[in-house]
């Protein structure tokens, strides 16, 4: 039993040093105070930018109401798609149900 711990213990440690990482170089980077950076990679040159966005949802039920959500939507004045998740920040009762107001950033490239 203890042989069979240690060798796979052994295995193990020998099997975690091994991992490789691979990642896309980025030949330049440089970025503004309003969150916009310019991304030259091997693909062409992108814009990142990120937002802050916020967004209220009803729900039929206060229980439905997840802690946060996974948003996506086409800005038309950046010409770009961008996403992120969105945090839930408060509820409130409506007459048509539960209002619930959910907060984050999206980021997108142009």
């Amino acid at each position: 039993m203890k042989k069979t711990l240690s060798l796979i213990l052994i295995l193990s440690m020998f099997l975690c040093s091994n991992l490789s990482v691979f990642a896309m170089e980025t030949t330049s980077t440089t970025s503004s105070t309003c969150n916009i950076y310019n991304d030259v990679e091997s693909s062409g040159a992108r814009i990142v930018h990120n937002y802050k966005k916020t967004i209220t949802k009803v729900y039929k039920s206060r229980s439905s109401i997840p802690d946060s959500i996974n948003y996506s939507e086409y800005n038309n004045s950046l010409k770009g798609t961008f996403s992120g998740r969105l945090y839930l920040k408060s509820i409130k009762k409506t007459a048509s149900g539960w209002q619930a107001t959910f907060s984050g950033t999206l980021t997108g490239r142009i």
